[in-house]
């Protein structure tokens, strides 16, 4: 659905979902909706304004009988940091504006979120997984899915449990996010008294004038007599998805019988794409899964597909919850009052908040006192001879 409004108002746009007629005589409540609407990204901002929509719409008589004319306010931050930290001060001013949903990027959401402290402004993150999110323990700042060490907890979990490995060798492609990741999992195998037989990089990080740029390996052959040798039952990797596919290549003419594990980079259509029969059989934990994934979403996923034409994706699913979060919290915040509540009264009632699960869509929501969810799933899936991933086992997490 495409909106050609004059420039002042790209930036932002407001969409009313309650009676014209009503609004004359309630107050206005604004959701605000931080996401991208254009750019490379557009089709998940797009996706979360509608699901929003859709709710909204669903609850606007709900809302108009308790004194209140619902409103969506959208910020199209681009996917882009810099176009974010210039939507930030519209959005602090927004006068009826006292919740956001997003952002869905860590930076802008890290960014935002310390702006937004200090006008109360809560925030819901549907998508962001950086620890450092949270870890600053703002009382504005929640999210929906969960942190990036819960994966770490899941990985080594199911190396454990599902895999049966007594050994298992790290490797990583030279970013902080893939190294980060393996020093987690190594440490937690240790704790287990698993063999941790290397960290090993499987590109180079060099200097330029632009910055880190990182250069794969050209021969792997080093690192596949060392697989040889040492024998792990598994393997794990840590990583950006492109990194991993030379590597594939003559891991697979080795004809190892090793179980390869990654993280949650590789969950792209990309991945599949390139990689192609190399990726067959690959394990991968993933933060969000399919739909099919999220039994309680069906007439959700129905009504989106009647409405809009298309199908909701699992980032989706997140994105509903978060709203309906959102609702609850404000439903708290306004008690019997038909006034405006504040955005600290807000900050409050979403710590406060838990939707059961009969409620929510992917599982029971509660929050810890950072803003986490205090138990998160992780789904390990398994990349299919047709190369689409498919749930394998899902681990629930609690908040480290």
């Amino acid at each position: 659905m495409k909106f050609f409004l004059p420039s002042v108002y790209l930036a932002a746009s407001l969409v009313c979902v309650s009676s014209p007629t009503l609004a004359q005589t309630l107050t206005p409540l604004s959701i605000g909706l931080m996401a991208p609407l254009t750019g490379l990204v557009s089709a998940q901002g797009t996706e979360a304004k509608q699901v929003t929509q859709m709710l909204l719409e669903r609850v606007k008589k709900e809302w108009a009988a308790l004194g209140f004319s619902l409103k969506l306010e959208v910020f199209d931050d681009k996917d882009v940091t810099k176009e974010g930290r210039r939507l930030d001060d519209l959005i602090i001013k927004s006068p009826n504006l006292v919740i956001m949903i997003g952002p869905y990027n860590s930076e802008i959401a890290i960014t935002a979120s310390d702006l937004f402290f200090k006008s109360n402004l809560a925030l819901i993150s549907p998508t962001v997984t950086t620890n450092t999110l949270t870890d600053r323990n703002l009382s504005n700042v929640n999210r929906i899915v969960a942190r990036d060490d819960s994966q770490s907890i899941a990985a080594t979990q199911f190396m454990i449990n599902n895999l049966g490995a007594k050994s298992v060798l790290l490797l990583n492609d030279s970013t902080t996010y893939g190294r980060g990741i393996n020093v987690q999992i190594s440490s937690l195998l240790r704790d287990k008294n698993i063999k941790v037989l290397g960290n090993i990089a499987l590109a180079a990080t060099l200097s330029s004038s632009t910055g880190t740029v990182y250069k794969d390996n050209n021969d792997y052959k080093q690192i596949i007599d060392y697989i040889k040798e040492s024998k792990p039952n598994a393997i794990f990797y840590g990583g950006r998805y492109d990194t991993l596919i030379g590597f594939l290549k003559e891991f697979r003419n080795a004809d190892l019988n090793i179980a390869l594990l990654g993280s949650d980079n590789l969950n792209n259509a990309d991945f599949y794409k390139k990689a192609g029969d190399l990726a067959q059989g690959i394990y991968i934990t993933a933060t969000v899964a399919p739909p099919a994934a999220y039994p309680k979403a069906q007439k959700i996923l129905e009504q989106y597909r009647k409405t809009y034409n298309t199908e909701l994706s699992g980032t989706g699913i997140l994105t509903y919850d978060a709203v309906q979060v959102a609702l609850e919290a404000l439903k708290t915040a306004v008690g019997t009052s038909k006034k405006l509540p504040t955005r600290a009264q807000v900050s409050v009632a979403i710590r406060k908040t838990r939707l059961l699960t009969e409620q929510a869509l992917t599982g029971e929501i509660a929050f810890n006192r950072s803003g986490d969810r205090k138990r998160s799933s992780i789904f390990v899936m398994q990349i299919g001879s047709d190369l689409n991933p498919r749930v394998n086992t899902i681990i629930s997490v609690d908040t480290p």
